[in-house]
């Protein structure tokens, strides 16, 4: 076995798991993530128990270490692209979960003496933590690609950064902060979370809307189309013309670089000349009705598309809930104020994130999390027409 295809299946093996061992392996490591920070949490919250067992808690402590070098210096090695995974969020959390430990080693004997910079180190030992955010990797080995976690966890990290440079400078006495601002702060971030959650409310709306009205779009399409191509006088350009109709749509909805309303008016005019010929059927009334309410349908939702969220409205959002969230860093002090920056940073900028794409309603890439489904559409167009037209062309790809 070649050393590429030895290195290959390694990496598929830590970062792609597709075999039972695979998932365990994983799932292990996930589990030592967890058992890793029970000693940095009771080191801080039970000191004293943390002390009458300190030989074994720091045991536990050195053989997850030792298992995160391992893992991160394999996957370092067996990275199709190693500078790429270095500096990927994921190689970032793998170095930052080991490094705290391996900085503390080095420095603490030669700075023993030195108290503040101590006090300092022990603060850096929190940085541990940061290992939990390698549970994330279960939503990305689990193929869910997208999520609130996913999105917001880099900003999570830059504030719990932020609050544990804001935190030395308390140590040092640069900043000192005696203000008791936690009634207010609580009071700000129900306000922004009632504003925020107005923007989710907004969107989720049009959200909604525009989903229904895609499904209206397809049940009345294939009324129209099942009603064209039953007429001998129709039914011989009811093929091709429903086909460039839908293809058209689809291409305006995904925002695709050739949509062009003008050939989209185009054929939906020809679409409705093909009912003139059935004038005098006792099915022109119903198609007449339909066509009506294609579309007006498909109007709503071009319509609905283009109606985003003011941009400065949702700039000011997102500006206010970042200083929000700085001012928090550096005014509740000690390990409150860290956790409330990674609540609020979580909750908060979530809130922000799933306005925006639900405002996007169909989305055109796949970073975003919610979109709204328009699969129908595409099937209608690829299956329903297709038998008739790959004798003349292939279909193109969306």
């Amino acid at each position: 076995m070649s050393s590429v295809s030895y290195r290959e299946r390694v990496w598929t093996f830590l970062e792609h798991p597709s075999t039972l061992f695979a998932y365990v392996t994983f799932f292990f490591l996930m589990t030592v993530v967890v058992i890793s920070v029970i000693p940095i949490t009771l080191e801080h919250f039970a000191a004293g128990f943390f002390l009458t067992n300190e030989s074994w808690l720091s045991a536990i402590d050195k053989t997850c270490v030792l298992i995160f070098t391992l893992e991160y210096f394999l996957k370092v090695w067996a990275a199709p692209k190693r500078w790429k995974y270095i500096f990927s969020f994921y190689g970032l959390v793998d170095l930052l979960s080991i490094m705290p430990f391996y900085l503390d080693l080095a420095v603490h004997n030669v700075l023993m003496h030195d108290l503040e910079t101590l006090r300092v180190l022990r603060l850096m030992r929190l940085l541990r933590l940061i290992r939990l955010l390698k549970l994330l990797k279960i939503l990305h080995v689990l193929q869910i690609k997208t999520s609130i976690a996913e999105q917001v966890a880099p900003v999570v990290l830059a504030f719990v950064f932020f609050k544990l440079g804001i935190s030395i400078l308390e140590i040092y006495n640069v900043l000192d902060v005696t203000a008791e601002l936690g009634q207010l702060f609580a009071i700000v971030g129900f306000a922004l979370g009632i504003a925020l959650g107005q923007n989710v409310r907004v969107a989720h709306q049009k959200f909604v809307e525009v989903e229904e009205t895609a499904l209206r779009i397809h049940a009345l399409m294939i009324s129209i189309y099942y009603v064209l191509s039953s007429h001998d006088s129709t039914k011989n350009q009811c093929d091709k013309i429903a086909w460039e109709w839908l293809e058209s749509l689809i291409q305006l909805l995904e925002r695709s670089e050739t949509a062009s309303k003008q050939r989209f008016y185009r054929v939906n005019r020809q679409l409705y000349d093909l009912s003139v010929p059935l004038e005098k059927s006792p099915v022109f009334v119903q198609l007449g009705r339909d066509y009506t309410y294609l579309n007006t349908s498909v109007s709503f939702i071009l319509e609905r598309m283009n109606a985003h969220i003011p941009r400065p409205f949702s700039n000011l959002l997102q500006r206010t809930t970042l200083i929000y969230i700085a001012l928090m860093a550096v005014f509740v002090p000690g390990l409150p104020g860290l956790i409330s920056v990674i609540v609020a940073t979580y909750m908060l900028y979530g809130l922000y994130h799933v306005a925006l794409d639900l405002d996007v309603a169909i989305a055109d890439d796949h970073r975003s999390l919610m979109s709204v489904n328009i699969d129908d559409l595409r099937n209608l167009r690829h299956t329903l027409f297709h038998e008739d037209l790959i004798q003349d062309k292939p279909l193109p790809t969306s």
